[in-house]
């Protein structure tokens, strides 16, 4: 990972002294620990080092609007203190890797606007702390995970652009906090689910340029804050 703006010259591999570098923040409590790494509009290119994965300690990986390519690093499951991904706006490219099931403590995984395809691990959904899935703007991701009807702690899915297919499932209609869904412009087909009007939680249902069919109740005579 290079920068060649030169922010980053404090970064030097003979220094102990990290906890002064540029964008980085350590833990008050644990001297010497990193915490968390804010890296935005750094101009930033090459790959994520999975050498990351060695800050045990890491909460929080902002690195959106920079140039980064090649894969998230697997290894970034190692981070049981993780609590915060965001390394949107990039070139990110490959599959979503299924350690991120592991870190258990995340809240907000925000992937959008890179190159990512595949299937979205399905793991994703049993992290009971998570709020936040932003994938929007990638490359084509198969279906939508059935696990994510099963969470209990979402409140924003983003899924637009990503060229889905197959029909919604009918789980995402058991969320009991998902406040926002976002599914446009993908290949998604079927039925929309009646239950997806139903929900007591559901603000904002985006559902426009797919292939969907069928009615659309008459939102007066439904319990939904739609």
């Amino acid at each position: 990972m290079s920068n060649p703006a030169g922010l980053l010259a404090s970064w030097k591999n003979d220094s102990n002294q990290f906890c002064s570098w540029f964008s980085v923040t350590c833990s008050k409590r644990h001297s010497s620990r990193v915490i968390a790494l804010d890296l935005e509009s750094l101009e930033l290119y090459g790959q994520t080092p999975p050498c990351i994965a060695n800050l045990t300690l890491l909460a929080r990986i902002h690195l959106p609007n920079n140039q980064l390519s090649g894969q998230i690093p697997a290894e970034l499951g190692r981070l049981k203190r993780l609590q915060y991904l965001n390394p949107s706006f990039n070139n990110l490219s490959g599959m979503i890797p299924n350690t991120l099931s592991s870190c258990f403590r995340l809240q907000n995984i925000d992937l959008a606007s890179n190159s990512l395809g595949g299937s979205t691990p399905e793991g994703l959904g049993t992290l009971s702390s998570l709020s936040v899935l932003c994938l929007d703007g990638n490359a084509p991701m198969g279906n939508i995970p059935l696990s994510l009807g099963s969470s209990s702690s979402l409140v924003y899915i983003g899924l637009s652009h990503n060229s889905l297919t197959g029909p919604i499932p009918p789980l995402l209609a058991n969320s009991s906090s998902l406040q926002m869904l976002s599914l446009t412009n993908n290949h998604l087909t079927g039925e929309i689910p009646m239950a997806q009007f139903n929900s007591t939680s559901l603000q904002i249902l985006a559902l426009g340029l797919n292939k969907f069919f069928g009615s659309i109740p008459a939102f007066a005579n439904t319990g939904s804050p739609l």
